[in-house]
């Protein structure tokens, strides 16, 4: 392929004006974090934008990459995630790549590689890749049901630290293979550089802003792109265990299944899936490896079922069993499957208590199906067990803090019920031991804008005394070392009236120093000149709060 032609196609305007898109939509739908200040820049300045990057691309030997910075949510209660946001700008120049890269490779992944496929039909305007919750992931679990008819043993299992262990040289020289062009090619150059993202992130130990640090390995959980550049990686992984044979493979993201008449077929392949993974420097997590069978109950059913006869009956009695054979095999293996997100049915009783991750991940779920629990049900004591997931399973934040200002806000929740949310929300606002995601997410609801004609914000529904007992409190979260939640903190009190030179002067007072490029580049949004066009505010009327997490 000429990597000339490739790259004048990444960086024609049209594919600059598609990447602008793709990224404004993932950044509000799909981020579990976005910067307001520099989104209400964004969309002030969209032509501004693309004529700079396009002048940047224009010499591709000068592009920089612009400082990212990192944040932290709890994937666990008591493991975080690290998640890097890139700026604006490089996200775009970021897709723009990528979506070049699909228009030749997506076609060629395998139909067994579920996760992260471009989207198609009119949602491609404004979407790269189809939609995880009611695409993607049921496609796979649909598989995965289909698949148990057939096999009585089912191995499952993951890639340990996947995206983080992800090699940028193997990747760009799988790249390099399926596109035909050379490792030192310019287009490869400069992709190469946007993977070496310098990246400030707190230290915790002193809890100031270090100096960036170049991204040498892995990639950058947090946006739409890597999602598909994962998938080119395990590209020749895909195809070399769809060929194995007495097996089928099917993968999503970093989970991988695979399906087998016998186990020791399956433990070959999963040998087999290992040195794969290897090659490129990735491996198993063994904790998460696990097989599934029926070897115990269909000896048992064979035991009791199959006499083999001369009679004219045998050939029914054989179909009978093997009838019977896979309805075992099948009922004791669904368990074991994923499923969809709308296949859900555990019901919780008034103040049981949570004892784990997996059930307050699960009641969370029971609190926002309206056919387990309508709306006008919800009690006082739901919002207890909100506010305790809060505090003790913080895995969950993202879930519990959306259903406690849903429940403060919405009319057909029972105002009993609404109280106790608003009374959990100010001391879970004013409690030092939650972490600073689920602060970002409160304020973030509460400062987002909803609605048609005319717009709105939760917090415009508090009262003067609620309102001020809110700027009361931001302070001390802007104190904690954490860019999410300086940023909205900062964003809250502008919502609520600070001026610029207040909210310099809160700086100044309160975010841990040295003061870290983002808040810097923050402040710096409210002074520039903004192109000559409507004053359009953020509308993220779209974004689905309790959106099923992608990640």
């Amino acid at each position: 392929m000429d990597h000339i032609r490739l790259f004048n196609q990444i960086r024609d305007s049209k594919t600059i004006e598609r990447a602008f898109r793709y990224a404004l939509f993932d950044r509000i739908n799909n981020d579990y974090y976005f910067d307001y200040f520099e989104m209400r820049y964004v969309f002030r300045n969209e032509k501004a934008i693309i004529s700079e990057l396009l002048e940047e691309l224009e010499t591709p030997e000068k592009y920089i990459p612009r400082p990212a910075y990192a944040y932290y949510p709890p994937k666990t209660d008591l493991c975080y995630r690290r998640m890097i946001y890139i700026p604006f700008k490089d996200l775009v120049v970021r897709y723009a790549f990528v979506i070049i890269f699909a228009e030749y490779l997506d076609c060629e992944l395998s139909p067994y590689c579920f996760a992260n496929r471009r989207a198609i039909g009119e949602r491609a305007t404004d979407e790269f890749l189809k939609q995880f919750a009611t695409e993607t992931w049921p496609a796979f679990c649909h598989w995965q049901h289909d698949s148990i008819e057939k096999y009585p043993v089912l191995l499952r299992t993951d890639i340990s630290a996947f995206y983080d262990s992800i090699s940028h040289d193997y990747l760009i020289q799988t790249i390099a293979k399926e596109l035909s062009i050379d490792e030192d090619s310019i287009v490869l150059s400069v992709f190469r550089s946007l993977l070496r993202i310098p990246v400030i992130s707190y230290s915790q130990l002193s809890r100031t802003p270090q100096e960036p640090q170049v991204q040498r390995q892995g990639l950058t959980i947090g946006n739409g792109t890597e999602g598909f550049l994962a998938n080119v990686y395990l590209k020749n992984v895909d195809e070399a265990m769809e060929k194995l044979p007495g097996i089928e493979f099917g993968r999503y993201n970093d989970d991988m299944r695979i399906f087998s008449h016998k186990r020791e077929i399956a433990l070959h392949a999963v040998l087999a899936l290992q040195e794969l993974l290897l090659t490129k420097g990735l491996n198993l997590n063994s904790s998460k490896t696990q097989i599934a069978e029926n070897a115990e109950q269909l000896e048992k059913l064979r035991s009791k079922i199959y006499q083999p006869s001369p009679s004219e009956g045998a050939q029914d009695e054989v179909e009978e069993e093997e009838a019977i054979t896979q309805e075992v095999v099948t009922n004791n293996l669904l368990h074991e499957i994923d499923k969809p997100f709308d296949v859900f049915d555990r019901r919780f009783e008034l103040n049981e208590p949570i004892h784990k991750h997996s059930n307050a991940k699960k009641f969370c779920k029971f609190l926002k199906d309206p056919e387990l629990l309508p709306r006008s049900e919800r009690r006082p004591e739901h919002m207890l067990t909100l506010g305790n997931i809060l505090t003790q399973w913080q895995g969950n934040g993202r879930s519990a803090s959306w259903l406690i200002i849903q429940s403060i806000f919405w009319k057909d929740i029972p105002q009993d019920t609404q109280r106790t949310a608003k009374k959990i929300l100010f001391e879970v606002l004013q409690n030092q031991e939650i972490d600073a995601y689920s602060y970002y997410r409160l304020l973030h609801h509460l400062v987002k804008r909803r609605g048609k004609t005319p717009k709105f914000r939760y917090i415009d529904k508090l009262s003067n005394d609620e309102k001020q007992k809110i700027q009361v409190i931001v302070p001390s979260l802007l104190q904690k070392p954490a860019f999410e939640l300086n940023l909205i903190g900062l964003y809250t009190l502008k919502v609520l009236g600070a001026s610029h030179n207040e909210l310099s002067e809160y700086v100044q007072i309160h975010v841990p120093k040295p003061v870290g490029e983002p808040i810097k580049k923050a402040l710096s949004y409210l002074v520039e000149p903004i192109e000559n066009l409507p004053a359009l505010e953020i509308d993220t009327e779209e974004e689905p709060d309790d959106r099923p997490e992608a990640y």
